[in-house]
Formats: structure tokens, C-alpha cells, sequence
């Protein structure tokens, strides 16, 4: 046996890892170049109706922690003013998108924190989800208004835009990881995003620790922020996850329902069904009581006007 063919095939195999990064890179880039130019279009016309809009995650992140083409994004997203709906639906029909709406679920429709739109196919963009709430206010006691007139101004392609301040993406990356996917995924995307934030952006640690505390997601928040320490050796001083930390007891519950992989915290039961896992998650990624009993009693009624508004003729 020839003695170089182990190195050989290393060599092999390290060019292939290579050349499947520059591809994936690639790809990212030109998705990256087509999504600037659909906001540099649905931007300006948001702004021509006054409304105000924030960036949020991805596509944001661009703008300020990414180089072109190192973060993929699976679809755009944008905040508004809830009383902002009506005319952004005008706008965004204006430039060709289309909404969906489920018949089955009237009332959900009407409550739900996001629309989703789809450009015209001719236009090969993503679909946008347009927020009303960066999450459902059942859930977090979230200061909505707050999170405008705290936005810091960035750009994106010609367009001027907004996104959110550095202390509050920290926390909607947190809060996120909850429920995405419904909750603790292997996606290890806002964990990332979490330690570029911290790693290039100045953090004012006692506002952070205040508004989770105050929004009722300490927990979300030191679970991320442990995880950005223990994964990619983030400098998130050790004061503040002490003023975050779990009790003893639901640091024992989150051993339970969570297992660590690589210093990320995984639902350790992947297949189960939806809402059996959400009602698991319910005592460790909601601070107080009043929070489950009211996500758990509004949904539950939630449904029953559904199901009644969708029998109605």
C-alpha cells in the first residue's frame, strides 16, 4: 500500500470541505446582494406612509456584526406599530406581494405578533414576516413602544433603516431561542449573533439585566448568555449571570427538559409533538406564574373563538 495515500485522501477531503464552504458562501453572498435590493425597494415605500419599521435579527445583523455573505437568512423581518397594519398591508400589496390567511383560525389571524408576505415569484426575493410584537405579548411583558425609541439608525443597501438597540436584540435573541422551532434547537444561529453582539457592540449590562428582569425573561437570558460563554468563550462578566441566575430548583427542571451539547442547550426530546413540548418549556423559559397561567388560559380561549368564528357563516 502506497504510504501517501492516507495524506493524499486528507488533502482530498479538506479541499471538498473547502470548496463546499466557498459554495455555501457563495450562496450566501448572492442571497445577501438580492435581499438588499428587495428592502432597498419596501423601505422607502414603508416611509413614504410614515410608518415607522425596524429591522430585526438577520438581515439587521448584516448592517453591523457580518461580513457580506457570512450570515444566511431563511426570510426577512420587520417591526411596526400595530396601528401601522392597515397601511403597510397597502404598501407591501403595492409592490407586488401577496398575504395568506388561515380561514380555519379568524381570531388567531387578528392576534397574531407577525403576517407573512410573499414577493411576486418573477421577483425571487424571500417572504417577509411583518411584526406587530417582536413576541406574543401572553408570553413576555415586552415594552413594544420602548423598542422604537430606542432603535439605533442603520443602513442597508441605499435604504435607510432602523434596528433594534444592542440590549434589546440581546434579549429578542433570547427570547427567540424559546420558541423557534418550538424552542432549543440545534440552530446555533442567534447564539452566534449573541457573541458577535457582545464581541463588537458596547453593552450596558445593568440595562440589560433590569429589562429581563422587568419583561419577565431572566431565565431565556442567562440560558443564552451561558451558552455564548461556555461555547464561544463570550466576555459576558460573571456579576451579571450571577443577577440572572435560576433558582436551584428550575436549574434542576431545566436539566431535565434541556441536555448540553458543546455548551448549547438542547430540547432533549427533539420528536415529541408541538404542544407537549411548549407546555415542558412553559415553567423554564417563563419567569413568574402569572405569566403561565395567562399564555396557557389566553391561548386555550384563543382557540375557542376560532373554532366558533370559523363556524359562523
Amino acid at each position: 500500500m502506497n504510504p501517501s495515500t492516507p495524506t493524499r485522501h486528507k488533502t482530498q477531503d479538506t479541499r471538498h470541505a473547502s470548496a463546499a464552504r466557498d459554495g455555501t458562501s457563495r450562496a450566501a453572498l448572492a442571497q445577501q446582494l438580492l435581499v438588499t435590493k428587495q428592502l432597498s425597494e419596501l423601505l422607502p415605500a414603508l416611509e413614504q406612509r410614515n410608518i415607522k419599521s425596524v429591522l430585526l435579527k438577520g438581515t439587521a445583523f448584516w448592517t453591523c456584526i457580518y461580513e457580506p455573505g457570512e450570515r444566511p437568512v431563511s426570510d426577512i423581518d420587520i417591526l411596526i406599530r400595530t396601528t401601522d397594519t392597515d397601511l403597510a398591508d397597502e404598501a407591501l400589496r403595492s409592490l407586488g406581494y401577496s398575504g395568506e390567511r388561515n380561514p380555519l383560525r379568524p381570531a388567531s389571524e387578528r392576534e397574531y405578533n407577525n403576517r407573512h408576505y410573499y414577493p411576486h415569484p418573477k421577483e425571487h426575493g424571500l417572504m417577509l414576516e411583518l411584526h406587530r410584537r417582536i413576541l406574543h405579548r401572553q408570553r413576555y411583558d415586552i415594552d413594544t413602544e420602548g423598542l422604537f425609541s430606542r432603535a439605533i439608525p442603520c443602513r442597508i443597501g441605499s435604504a435607510s433603516a432602523l434596528q433594534l438597540s444592542v440590549e434589546d436584540n440581546l434579549l429578542h435573541l433570547a427570547m427567540h431561542r424559546t420558541v423557534h422551532g418550538d424552542g432549543f434547537t440545534p440552530d446555533c444561529r442567534n447564539i452566534e449573533d449573541a457573541h458577535r453582539i457582545i464581541a463588537r457592540m458596547p453593552v450596558d449590562w445593568m440595562a440589560l439585566v433590569d429589562r429581563a428582569h422587568a419583561w419577565g425573561c431572566a431565565t431565556a437570558l442567562w440560558i443564552l448568555l451561558d451558552s455564548v460563554r461556555s461555547r464561544n468563550d463570550s466576555a459576558v462578566p460573571h456579576g451579571v449571570l450571577a443577577s440572572l441566575e435560576p433558582s436551584i430548583a428550575r436549574r434542576r427542571y431545566m436539566d431535565l427538559v434541556l441536555e448540553s451539547d458543546h455548551g448549547m442547550r438542547l430540547f432533549r426530546w427533539p420528536a415529541m409533538a408541538t404542544w407537549p413540548r411548549r407546555l415542558l418549556l412553559l415553567p423554564l423559559i417563563l419567569d413568574h406564574p402569572r405569566q403561565h397561567s395567562r399564555f396557557v388560559a389566553y391561548y386555550a380561549w384563543l382557540r375557542v373563538r376560532d373554532a366558533w368564528e370559523a363556524r359562523s357563516p
